[in-house]
């Protein structure tokens, strides 16, 4: 699929198909599922984002005869108590990559001499992120989308010399102030509630400091926990319910 289709054009698609279908928020969404052996029957859509897959959902009576169903991140919504809609498959942590990485054992991986800092890595990321969902729960202004380069600058060659750049808030004229309460939930839970995106960034920096053949390999993998050879438990659990929408019990 070449462009970014829209809404419309997804729905024109979807009703005219007859092959149980599996839509989600993107491409890269896409190329994981796709890369499960046990979702080789399906057809993956991506949506471009979630607010078009949200569009596409709304309208899903076009296409009421296709066997179909729709996964997104449950994103801050990881903070607040679960809720389930009608085709809706919803991760349990942050995103798809908190659930592609929740029980895989990356860490193993890391250095041996990185270890030992990595809880302070964490904490250090966990306050970043705790400021920014309180942000966003104050209607503030937020960048969820930051490197770690961007959030902590140059990191040298110790873990425990990480800081949050708080030069990039000064020159916004934002108080950088970290919530305790929201940080001491996100490190009791940090493979859930962490935001995806820099919880893959954090694993793959780690993997990338190991001089090891097999830590290398797995950094250039787009989800490390692929190629384990087995399926982390929460992706079992979407697959599950993912079948059990698009074939359904007769």
């Amino acid at each position: 699929m070449g462009a970014r289709m829209t809404a419309d054009e997804i729905v024109s698609a979807l009703s005219h198909s007859e092959i149980p279908t599996l839509v989600v928020e993107g491409k890269d969404d896409m190329e994981l599922f796709r890369s499960l052996e046990s979702l080789s029957d399906v057809n993956i859509v991506p949506c471009g984002g979630k607010e078009t897959l949200l569009k596409v959902y709304e309208r899903r009576a076009a296409f009421s005869d296709l066997p179909c169903t729709f996964l997104v991140d449950r994103d801050l919504g990881v903070f607040e108590e679960e809720k389930s809609l009608d085709g809706l498959v919803v991760t349990k942590g942050f995103s798809i990559e908190n659930d592609f990485l929740y029980g895989a054992d990356v860490s193993s991986f890391y250095a041996e001499g990185d270890r030992s800092y990595v809880l302070l890595f964490k904490e250090k990321l966990a306050e970043w992120w705790s400021f920014e969902v309180r942000s966003s729960r104050e209607g503030k202004p937020t960048n969820f989308s930051r490197s770690l380069s961007s959030i902590f600058g140059e990191i040298g060659d110790s873990l425990d010399s990480a800081r949050v750049d708080i030069a990039y808030y000064e020159e916004k004229d934002i108080s950088y102030t970290p919530d305790e309460s929201l940080k001491e939930e996100i490190m009791r839970d940090f493979e859930l509630k962490m935001r995806g995106h820099q919880l893959l960034e954090m694993h793959k920096l780690l993997l990338k400091r190991n001089k090891n053949g097999n830590a290398k390999r797995l950094a250039g993998a787009l989800m490390p926990a692929c190629i384990f050879g087995k399926c982390p438990p929460l992706v079992v659990r979407l697959i599950e319910e993912i079948r059990l929408h698009v074939f359904p019990p007769k």
